[in-house]
């Protein structure tokens, strides 16, 4: 985790998020780096700036991946009680309701890419369980930002699909998901599909449950994929 910066962003509006940030392992004046922004699942939202670390943010500073594909990783860490998107209502997400937490993502975000040699046509997005509801609302409020997405057992609104449906996308679900039922996958790719998109892959795991990020990243085609994007 060491490689992985600690920092704190707080938003014009007062919306204070900490983040991890991984750089390249080497930086030489003129070149650009894409970025990634990833975003974690509901049991790591607080403000220790560690817990978002636990689940598959630390592939990124693997050896192998950093040497094949560097970049810059920003991985911000959820309030306590909030959410990437929408409002909790119990354990389930009411996505008709507004969030600063979203607002304060996209200025993030702006902020990066005025600091950092950032490539501003591979900036892509990902994330767990909330995390996958938020990279799917982030397509939908920044359609024209990002090169592609990798959303995992996650789900939006399908009626929002017409901004974002030429961009590449890779989502991942478990088959016997209890938590986020598949379905909410399926009927954002089924929109997807019938608006005509050609660049949507759809991978489900027969047999596992939540816990599908672990199956996603073990996809050895991801990163490749991933990275080979560039906003068009």
């Amino acid at each position: 985790m060491i490689d992985f910066e600690r920092r704190q962003f707080k938003s014009n509006d007062g919306v204070r998020l900490p983040y991890r940030l991984l750089r390249p392992s080497q930086v030489h004046e003129g070149e650009e780096f894409p970025l990634v922004l990833f975003l974690h699942g509901k049991g790591e939202s607080g403000f220790d700036n560690e817990a978002q670390l636990k689940w598959c943010a630390l592939d990124f500073a693997k050896p192998n991946v950093r040497t094949r594909h560097p970049c810059f990783v920003a991985v911000p860490q959820c309030p306590e009680g909030h959410a990437w998107t929408g409002a909790w209502v119990g354990d389930r997400l009411d996505l008709k309701v507004g969030t600063r937490i979203t607002d304060a993502l996209v200025a993030l975000l702006d902020e990066l890419e005025r600091e950092l040699p950032i490539d501003v046509d591979r900036v892509y997005v990902g994330g767990l369980s909330m995390g996958g509801y938020g990279t799917w609302k982030l397509l939908e409020r920044e359609p024209r930002r990002f090169a592609a997405a990798f959303p995992i057992c996650g789900g939006g609104d399908p009626s929002t699909i017409a901004a974002f449906k030429r961009l590449p996308i890779w989502a991942f679900h478990g088959a016997e998901d209890v938590v986020v039922p598949l379905v909410e996958s399926q009927q954002m790719i089924e929109a997807l599909h019938k608006a005509g998109a050609e660049r949507v892959k759809f991978t489900v795991f027969p047999g596992v449950g939540h816990h599908s990020w672990g199956d996603a990243f073990n996809e050895p085609r991801l990163f490749d994929w991933l990275f080979a994007q560039r906003r068009s």
